[in-house]
């Protein structure tokens, strides 16, 4: 058995189903000011309607960023790779108030690689050195590292994040490698982003931890990405910036679990919103362009491409 909780805006429901995807139960409550407690809420409601037919092996949970927005955690961006025009600094694409949130403080060095995975030179470790030490000094203990063609040799973001944890022990490091598209500032921008809400992911995770065992249920807890997959508590709390919009992802498979459909239009009628988006082969339509993401920033991450408007379903939903 599976318990899958969706945490909203007004109310939050947990159901319960067995390994064939049939719901056995299920139960709604009003949603609470923390994620945490909204899941200990809906575990209680899915308790009281009965004991539990035999063990849970996962409890997923869904919620979107949006829902309660984070403060962003201060974070060093440090790019790795031959100098550029001030116009194409790092952050420079970003709205004032994250780039605020943030604090601003970032750096390049030289190094990196050529799109074919050549070396554009050493890495410059006492550059390195000298970034972490500064932000050390501003009590900025966040990183999000970026290399020049980083997805196809990761070894100079490796060699820099061993220099930034000699310099800044105990510090958060997010490698752009591990997260983003190719493009350098695409990928920059999302490391960045998932530096900044590793404080609101760890936090999401503790609480649901808490819930789950106040509910005695021992079973692994997951977390919906943004396609409406499933990643484990340990991997949304290292890669954040992948599972801050799932909502409509995830009530669009629905959609398509209850009816046997594999394409459809979804429509998602929220509390505040309606959302459309495209399922095709039972996934959910990736965009293939630039999308608004957490603090107003504009992310490359292959996204579902959903139509948002208020309180009207739009006239058009793109084919």
């Amino acid at each position: 058995m599976r318990i899958g909780i969706d945490v909203g805006r007004a109310t939050s429901t947990a159901v319960l189903v067995d390994a064939a995807g049939r719901v056995l139960a299920e139960a709604v409550v009003d949603s609470a000011p923390r994620t945490g407690l909204c899941v200990r809420r809906a575990l209680a409601a899915l308790a009281a309607l009965g004991p539990l037919p035999g063990p849970v092996g996962a409890v997923a949970v869904v919620t979107d960023l949006a829902r309660w927005p984070p403060r962003p955690r201060p974070v060093a961006v440090l790019r790795i790779a031959p100098g550029s025009h001030a116009a194409l600094a790092p952050l420079a694409d970003w709205p004032e108030a994250a780039r605020t949130a943030l604090g601003g403080l970032t750096g390049v060095v030289a190094g990196g690689s050529a799109v074919t995975g050549g070396s554009l030179g050493p890495v410059d470790r006492d550059g390195v050195a000298a970034f972490a030490a500064r932000a050390r000094d501003a009590g900025v203990r966040v990183f999000a590292v970026c290399a020049a063609g980083a997805p196809a040799r990761p070894g100079p973001e490796l060699d820099a994040a061993a220099v930034l944890a000699a310099t800044v022990p105990g510090a958060s490091l997010s490698l752009s490698y591990e997260t983003g598209a190719a493009g350098l500032r695409e990928r920059e921008n999302a490391t960045a982003v998932n530096a900044a809400l590793g404080g609101w992911a760890e936090e999401l995770v503790a609480d649901c931890r808490a819930a789950l065992r106040s509910a005695r249920i021992a079973a692994p807890l997951c977390f919906a990405r943004d396609d409406g997959g499933l990643v484990s508590a340990e991997y949304f709390a290292r890669h954040p910036v992948i599972a801050t919009a799932p909502a409509s992802a995830c009530a669009a498979r629905g959609a398509l679990a209850r009816t046997g459909l594999d394409q459809a239009v979804v429509v998602d009628a929220g509390a505040r919103s309606v959302r459309c988006l495209v399922v095709r082969d039972g996934e959910p339509e990736r965009s293939t362009r630039l999308l608004p993401g957490p603090f107003g920033v504009r992310l490359a991450l292959g996204a579902p491409e959903v139509v948002e408007t208020d309180g009207a379903v739009p006239a058009a939903v793109p084919a």
